[in-house]
């Protein structure tokens, strides 16, 4: 192990390093004791540090920390992303000793993630995107943003049955259009074929002409028979199912709650309340129900009023 200067002239060096170079870092770290120990770097670093030292003595950095002796070494990859600094274990590789900020690295940061491109990297990009030069050494970050920015910018299609997704593009043909809103209109260049053709929901009716539909008027009735049924505590039919009923009504003509339900059996206290001495319940087009109605109350013999149309 080698000696560094003393800590007051170490932290004057310290100042004037930085002071030359401005991409030069300074971290300390608390030593664990523990075997392993990891501590990463806040900047992605240029491999070899300048310094890596515990308790102002230099430790050697070595890319491996696995078949070495108990002697000081500590493990940098400067290719992985977490920039971890690795110590070892006392057997393979020494560990520092606990204490506050008893571990001191120095390190030239890089100024950009795309500076940390290795050679190959750098060469496999440049390739992929045609233009793989015999240097890449000599390409910069710059460079590759800047041949990543034309691609992003200057590519258009080419002429040709060229698929875009699952729309093809075919020469002389428009697909699609923006209109003035900046939205996208469909361009049917031919007339949809005779015949019976399916669109959308009207597969259904394949074969079949719907001709107008009237949407705009409701269907009316121009009869209704009015009756009246007496309810009793248990449950009594007081309209049987109609397929072609498109109205009734129900009001309650008696002095006692009266339940109605739709089901072939009514229960006191559920279904559809009517109040004593006219409570009603209407059925109409927006409620059609065409089954049967039964009816309920608590004492036998009271009056139901009933209309159907």
């Amino acid at each position: 192990m080698t000696l560094l200067i003393n800590d007051l002239e170490s932290k004057l060096a310290e100042k004037t390093i930085m002071n030359l170079f401005s991409d030069v870092v300074v971290e300390y770290f608390d030593g664990t004791g523990l075997d392993n120990q990891t501590n990463t770097l806040h900047y992605h670093a240029f491999s070899p540090l300048i310094s890596v030292a515990v308790k102002n003595t230099k430790w050697e950095e070595k890319t491996e920390v696995t078949s070495l002796s108990s002697s000081d070494h500590v493990k940098f990859d400067p290719s992985s992303d977490d920039q971890l600094i690795m110590w070892g274990d006392g057997t393979n590789g020494a560990k520092p000793p606990s204490g506050t900020n008893n571990i001191r690295i120095i390190y030239r940061k890089k100024t950009s993630s795309i500076d940390s491109l290795n050679d190959d990297t750098v060469k496999g990009l440049l390739r992929s995107i045609g233009d793989a030069g015999s240097s890449p050494t000599n390409v910069t970050g710059e460079t590759v943003l800047k041949k990543l920015d034309d691609i992003l910018t200057d590519t258009v299609l080419s002429s040709g049955d060229n698929t875009i997704g699952r729309v093809k593009i075919t020469d002389g043909v428009e697909v699609v259009n923006v209109n003035t809103n900046n939205r996208l209109e469909t361009v049917i260049s031919e007339p949809l074929p005779t015949g019976t053709n399916t669109i959308g929901k009207l597969a259904s009716n394949s074969g079949v002409d719907i001709g107008d539909v009237d949407v705009t008027s409701l269907p009316s009735f121009d009869t209704a028979t009015p009756t009246k049924v007496s309810v009793g505590s248990t449950s009594t039919t007081v309209l049987s199912a109609n397929a072609n009923r498109n109205f009734a009504v129900f009001v309650n003509d008696s002095d006692t709650a009266i339940y109605l339900s739709f089901s072939s059996t009514a229960v006191l206290n559920e279904g559809i309340r009517l109040n004593a001495n006219g409570g009603l319940y209407e059925i109409n087009l927006m409620n059609l129900y065409k089954g049967p109605v039964t009816a309920i109350c608590s004492v036998a013999g009271k009056n139901l009023t009933v209309t159907e149309g």
